[in-house]
């Protein structure tokens, strides 16, 4: 007997029918499309696309050529340099990410707009590697990006009537942005800080260029906020990666003090990742909603916080490499005083940047009173006014934390360390497992806090049977 024929898993018992495929393929050409405009709801979610995660490849590798940049020669000038390239790169980033979340680019012309935008950044991460040797194919690069940004732009422009005075300003800056650079990569003779002087010029124009909306409100065409919102976190995530790598990386000599040395790094990131995204504000309350001026604050904290976390990645996977063979294990490792001053100086402006990042948010802004017995406006108003106390104050001793414990090695034994028989063990230099110890403390002592108080204003409840928050509301929203 013949058994019946089963459809297979997962299948449905319905006729096939003609499909319109003309979704499913890439055509040579298409004209672009607005993906939404002030009068579209945005209810519909926006999931990122393969280009722009094929994108961020080329941002990964930027991020982690400028962190091993540094490690090379970690001093001033040297940061500067970081931090100038770390711009151009970010904020290429940024107009390639604002570009498609506007407009829908289909079609193997795009994709090859998109090579050269790619080739163009590898361009400018190679040249980035020396101080003048490969300075021309940094501005090269950085030209031929641009180019292809303002050459995407002006078909935009050509294609669509709504957006076509934006377009026509943006790639119009794109293009000034381009000039300088396209002219020093022809100059084989140029002075390297005439290389630094152009490079800066045109980073300080990429930093306006956000802003170029506000001249012309009208012509404006709206971001997505989810996608937008998405899209930066997963920026900040490539960078707490890049930490996590840097102090996986890290040479161990199989010794105790290493081994929890690395442990405190890796607690202290994993408190900045969960600081980051503790709070995440749903589409009406989120800043690119609010108004124009908050959405620019929110976006511009991102560059400055990816910025503090490539050097706290840096001076962490410099400390880590400090400590000394298992021959010496008795020996405490002790850092250079600059690289503990940059580990503190960039963990507590990262802190002061999460805080401005929820300021964007929330600030000016009453938390939502919850009928709760026991919790009344007042309290939840006192609650609110501690934690911006809180988020804006916690750092401030981070920054002053090395010349405290330089200061604390010049007093003699007996003092206010020596009282705990530690002076011995900090030496005439600071202490990296001292070090390490009070910054993963302060930071795991932060997530703490902010747990603390979304409990005590959301009552969200900590073992099952607690009361629950009455009326309806996102517990882990603040």
């Amino acid at each position: 007997m013949a058994m019946a024929a089963h459809p297979p898993a997962g299948s449905y018992n319905k006729p096939r029918v003609p499909t319109d495929m003309r979704e499913d393929y890439r055509p040579l050409a298409a004209a672009p499309e607005l993906q939404q405009d002030w009068d579209d709801p945005q209810d519909k979610e926006r999931s990122v696309t393969w280009p722009e995660l094929f994108f961020d490849l080329f941002f990964v590798a930027a991020i982690s050529n400028l962190s091993h940049l540094f490690d090379k020669r970690p001093d001033a000038p040297n940061a500067g340099r970081v931090v100038l390239y770390h711009a151009l790169v970010f904020f290429l980033w940024s107009e390639y990410t604002t570009l498609k979340t506007r407009y829908r680019l289909r079609g193997l012309m795009f994709r090859v707009v998109g090579l050269g935008l790619q080739l163009g950044m590898l361009g400018l991460i190679i040249g980035s590697r020396a101080d003048a040797k490969w300075s021309q194919l940094l501005a090269g690069g950085y030209a031929c990006a641009r180019a292809c940004i303002a050459g995407s732009h002006i078909i935009i422009a050509w294609c669509i009537p709504r957006a076509r005075k934006l377009s026509a300003m943006t790639a119009t800056a794109a293009l000034v942005l381009a000039a300088a650079p396209a002219w020093l990569a022809l100059q084989r003779d140029a002075a390297y800080s005439t290389h630094v002087a152009i490079m800066g010029a045109v980073a300080a124009g990429e930093f306006l260029e956000p802003l170029l909306p506000m001249l012309a409100p009208q012509a404006d065409i709206p971001l997505h906020v989810q996608h937008m919102s998405e899209r930066l976190g997963q920026l900040v995530m490539l960078h707490l990666g890049e930490i996590v790598i840097g102090i996986a990386a890290t040479p161990l000599e199989a010794t105790v003090p290493q081994f929890v040395a690395v442990a405190l790094a890796a607690a202290l990131v994993w408190s900045l990742h969960l600081t980051y995204y503790h709070v995440e504000p749903d589409e009406h309350s989120h800043a690119y909603r609010q108004s124009r001026l908050r959405g620019l604050l929110y976006f511009y904290c991102h560059w400055l916080l990816a910025v503090a976390l490539l050097l706290t990645g840096s001076s962490l996977r410099l400390l880590l490499g400090t400590y000394p063979s298992p021959r010496h294990v008795h020996v405490e490792p002790l850092a250079p005083f600059d690289t503990s001053l940059l580990l503190c100086v960039s963990y507590g402006f990262s802190l002061h940047m999460l805080a401005a990042i929820r300021g964007a948010h929330y600030f000016g802004l009453e938390p939502e009173h919850r009928a709760v017995r026991s919790v009344t406006r007042a309290g939840v108003k006192a609650w609110w006014v501690g934690w911006w106390v809180m988020l804006l104050l916690w750092p401030v001793p981070v920054y002053f934390l090395p010349l405290l414990i330089r200061d604390v090695n010049g007093l003699e034994a007996g003092g206010v360390f020596g009282s705990f028989g530690l002076s011995g063990w900090l030496g005439d230099g600071v202490s990296v497992t001292l070090l390490l110890s009070l910054l993963a403390g302060h930071s795991v002592l932060l997530t703490l806090s902010e747990s603390l108080f979304a409990h005590m204003v959301t009552k969200t409840p900590l073992v099952g049977g607690m009361d629950a928050p009455e009326g309806p509301g996102r517990e882990d929203e603040v």
